[in-house]
């Protein structure tokens, strides 16, 4: 049952670190805005589509965490993302898939296997002021979202449907596995030797890593020489400071830099990126980029078959 109009769908009553996201702020960098947003778009994405939703609109972005929320009415909601424990009245539920909460029903997100971040959408989507032109929270200019904070107690989220149509109760989507190694493209002036020693080295997260940028620990690499001039920079950059300590830019980044820059990470990758925990080991690899148009075209063929397959589980969306 579709009941269009919003209504309170939850209250928060604890959190850590959360925030509400959309597909971002794209289009603004040329007056020096952030392009914010899904810090994973693909579960962010996915999320939303087993919702029923398009899939570009407002959900519930979860640094794994404390989070306890309690729904005031019937209403449906899913995950995706992190291989974590979740539980609805203290039950057992899966994430990747859609599941209905009754009125007075609270979600709990418990310990983490694998994966730092999980999306919480609702039908139709948070119900948001967009500020140019989207609702995600930019937390460092402290704009957008609630307030352009992040999640408190006491926050009561809105969605744009009151969806009460009970789903399938099975997961859909694979859970996050293994370390990953990602990929980038070497930037034209980096040093070779710089390029060679970045790719041969096992990093590990830093735990200061956030939605601006993830830090990376191990072996300094040299220096590269700085020209002080200051650059366009996109999320995926990998900056190398003088510590010679990599630092790849993330979806709240600043739009220009002044450090060297070893290359970018291919964009097929950000989204692995963002899901790796504090301390995780990870490596990387240099490709060129008619590779990363191939690994992009290739994950997004895989995508597309997962947004058919929730189609035949759950139905067109908006009738979910």
């Amino acid at each position: 049952m579709l009941q269009l109009m919003s209504g309170s769908a939850l209250e928060i009553l604890q959190c850590a670190y959360a925030s509400i996201q959309d597909a971002g702020r794209v289009g603004a960098e040329h007056w020096g805005v952030a392009r914010a947003g899904f810090a994973d778009a693909r579960h962010g994405q996915l999320a939303n589509a087993l919702c029923g939703n398009a899939l570009d609109v407002a959900a519930i972005e979860i640094f794994v965490g404390r989070f306890v929320a309690r729904f005031r009415e019937d209403c449906c909601f899913a995950t995706a993302g992190a291989n974590v424990s979740l539980t609805l009245d203290d039950k057992p539920i899966a994430v990747g898939a859609k599941v209905l909460a009754r009125a007075g029903s609270v979600l709990k997100l418990g310990r983490s296997w694998h994966g730092r971040i999980l999306y919480l959408a609702l039908p139709g989507g948070v119900v948001l002021e967009p500020v140019l032109c989207s609702c995600s929270t930019d937390l460092n200019a402290g704009f957008g979202g609630m307030h352009g904070r992040i999640l408190k107690a006491g926050d009561s989220i809105f969605c744009r449907v009151l969806d009460t149509h009970p789903p399938r109760s099975r997961a859909f989507l694979a859970s996050l596995s293994g370390s990953p190694v990602l990929r980038y493209v070497p930037w034209l002036t980096a040093p070779s030797d710089s390029s060679e020693r970045f790719a041969q080295t096992i990093w590990r997260i830093h735990p200061q890593s956030q939605r601006a940028g993830v830090r990376l620990i191990g072996e300094p690499l040299a220096p590269i020489a700085d020209d002080g001039i200051s650059r366009a920079v996109v999320p995926g950059v990998i900056q190398l400071p003088p510590n010679g300590l990599p630092i790849i830019l993330g979806v709240d980044a600043q739009t220009i830099g002044g450090y060297p820059v070893l290359g970018t990470l291919i964009a097929a990758d950000l989204w692995r990126l963002a899901q790796l925990s504090p301390a995780e080991a990870v490596r990387f690899e240099v490709c060129n980029l008619a590779q990363a148009q191939q690994i992009g075209l290739l994950q997004y063929a895989e995508f597309q078959r997962s947004l058919i397959g929730i189609e035949r589980s759950y139905g067109p969306a908006g009738t979910r």
